[in-house]
């Protein structure tokens, strides 16, 4: 109260008082306790402006120039958003499921200096697609894709043969990869289950090998309705019947059935003219043949079907034609059915 008292003083001296007036003012002011001044806050605030501002900058430099530490902070953006338009098999993901955290799952691991973890999947009726993240502690990923050493099983244990599955999608940093990993079963089904994954080893770029064990349970749910089978029944020749076909928005599976060792080549071409891309063959397991093929958001009302045997020498120029004029000239058989 000393500021108080001197102002009332200074106002009491100035202006004339009565004396009963005067004399009680100045008694209340001789009996009012004496506090101390209050700080002066304001002298304080731009200092501690400057300390939070200095904090905050040392943060971002930490961040910036620390890239594993950066990578541990969660990115909100889903992987297949991410990754959907540039990987093999491209499209619209709009069907996937977010992966939380269960009792039948396990969605994240660590081993060999890399954490792995599971956050979005996909299933179409014959694949199951599902967005995993890498972030490594050393290891430098880049833009190419990463080759991960994989058993798995289908609502079992990961059996033990070894497949090599690919990780398709970008470097979010030189220590974060975000990709899909594309698992098939031995023939379509409309239920749901889980996938039991164990990778032992990833190949980066550069001849980069980094051994480990991760042990993953992931989830799915049964197909969308945009999934298709079709029906097709053509026994192409002595030794080969296409028996039907899958489309999901992603791929395309022929399956066939067939006498001989040799593998026949199968070219596929929509109504427009356009080849649809041949990725890769089953594995072989199953009572069908599978030839993979990846549609890339081609509208596909019709399919333009060429064949070759597996001994034949156009074998390959039919894989690679372009136009379904080459096609027709390479191919041993053509047929074409339409998709309802």
């Amino acid at each position: 109260m000393n500021t108080f008292k001197h102002k009332m003083k200074k106002y009491a001296n100035n202006r004339p008082l009565p004396p009963s007036v005067k004399e009680k003012t100045e008694d209340t002011l001789a009996h009012l306790p004496d506090y101390p001044a209050p700080l002066p806050v304001h002298r304080y605030t731009w200092r501690g402006d400057a300390v939070l501002a200095s904090v905050l900058l040392l943060c971002c430099l930490f961040v910036s120039v620390t890239p594993s530490f950066a990578s541990r902070f969660p990115v909100l953006q889903s992987i297949f958003s991410l990754v959907e338009k540039h990987t093999i098999y491209s499209g619209s993901y709009r069907h996937a499921t977010p992966l939380s955290p269960g009792e039948n799952s396990r969605l994240s691991v660590s081993s060999g200096g890399v954490r792995l973890s599971a956050s979005e999947v996909c299933f179409d009726g014959f694949s199951v697609y599902i967005t995993l993240r890498a972030q490594a502690d050393e290891a430098v990923f880049s833009d190419a894709p990463v080759c991960m050493k994989t058993q798995f099983g289908f609502n079992r244990e990961a059996g033990k043969e070894d497949y090599d599955i690919i990780l398709d999608g970008k470097a979010e940093n030189n220590r974060t990869y975000a990709g899909i990993m594309k698992l098939d079963q031995s023939d379509i089904t409309k239920e749901g289950g889980f996938v039991k994954i164990h990778i032992t080893r990833l190949y980066l770029e550069n001849d980069t090998e980094i051994s480990g064990k991760w042990d993953l349970t992931i989830p799915y749910s049964a197909p969308s309705n945009s999934c298709q089978e079709v029906y097709v029944g053509k026994k192409v020749n002595s030794h080969l019947t296409i028996e039907k076909i899958f489309l999901s928005p992603y791929q395309i599976v022929v399956f066939s059935r067939e006498k001989t060792s040799d593998t026949s080549q199968i070219a596929l071409f929509n109504q427009d003219g356009q080849p649809v891309s041949f990725e890769e063959i089953g594995d072989g397991s199953g009572p069908l043949n599978r030839s993979l093929y990846a549609r890339k958001g081609k509208n596909i009302s019709k399919l333009y079907i060429y064949t070759a045997d597996g001994s034949s020498p156009h074998r390959m120029d039919l894989l690679n034609a372009k136009t379904r004029k080459k096609a027709k000239l390479y191919c041993e058989s053509s047929f074409s059915i339409d998709i309802p």
